[in-house]
C-alpha cells in the first residue's frame, strides 16, 4: 500500500469560531463528511463530522448559527505524518475507532485519509493483482510459470484478506466476494 502522503488533497478547513451552519454548508458544497478545524498556521485543532453536527447540534436543539466549531469539534485528534504507511493508519483507525485521520507535515495540515480511501486502495490493489495474474496466465507460459503465478496470487490474496479483516465487516464482505471471484477464475 501507499503511504499517507499519497492523500495530500484539498481538505475542507475552518476556524474555531466558524458557525455550525457554515460547517454544514461547507461539507455540503464540497461533498465531504468532515471539516478539520485549524489555527492560523494550519495546525489541526480538531475535527467536526456530519455526525458531530447531528449529535451535538441538531439532537440538542442548538441554534446552528450561534453554535461554533469549538463547541462541537472533537479535540482528541489523531493525526499522522506524510510518510506513515496506510497499513499503520488502518491499525490506528481501528484502535481509536475513528474513520478519518488528518495528515500533517511539520505539524501543518496537508491531507486527510478516510476509511473509504483505504477501502478504495484495497480494491485497486485487488484489481492490480487480478490484472497481473491475467497478464501472466494469458500471455505467459504454461506449467511452472502458471503455478508460480497462482501461488503468488494466493499469497497476495492472503495478505489482502488479512488487511480486510482489520478494516471491519462492512468492507470485508465486498473484499471476500472479490477474492472468491478471483479464486474461481484461478481454478479454471
Amino acid at each position: 500500500m501507499r503511504h499517507s502522503g499519497h492523500y495530500r488533497t484539498g481538505v475542507v478547513t475552518a476556524r474555531v469560531d466558524t458557525s455550525a451552519t457554515d460547517l454544514a454548508d461547507r461539507m455540503d458544497m464540497r461533498g465531504v463528511g468532515a471539516v478539520v478545524v485549524v489555527d492560523d498556521e494550519r495546525r489541526p485543532l480538531g475535527i467536526v463530522t456530519d455526525r458531530d453536527l447531528t449529535r451535538r447540534v441538531v439532537a440538542h436543539g442548538r441554534e446552528g448559527g450561534k453554535t461554533r466549531a469549538a463547541d462541537v469539534m472533537t479535540t482528541d485528534l489523531e493525526t499522522a505524518g506524510v510518510d506513515e504507511p496506510l497499513e499503520r493508519l488502518l491499525d490506528r483507525m481501528r484502535a481509536r475507532e475513528v474513520r478519518r485521520i488528518p495528515i500533517v507535515d511539520d505539524g501543518r495540515l496537508v491531507g486527510l485519509v478516510s476509511h473509504d480511501d483505504l477501502v478504495a486502495e484495497l480494491g485497486a490493489e485487488l484489481s492490480d493483482i487480478r490484472e497481473a495474474y491475467r497478464a501472466e496466465v494469458l500471455g505467459g507460459r504454461r506449467g511452472a510459470r502458471r503455478r508460480r503465478a497462482r501461488e503468488r496470487v494466493e499469497e497476495l490474496l492472503e495478505e489482502m484478506r488479512s488487511e480486510a479483516v482489520q478494516m471491519g465487516s462492512e468492507s470485508l464482505e465486498w473484499i471476500q466476494q472479490e477474492v472468491e471471484s478471483l479464486r474461481s477464475r484461478l481454478g479454471r
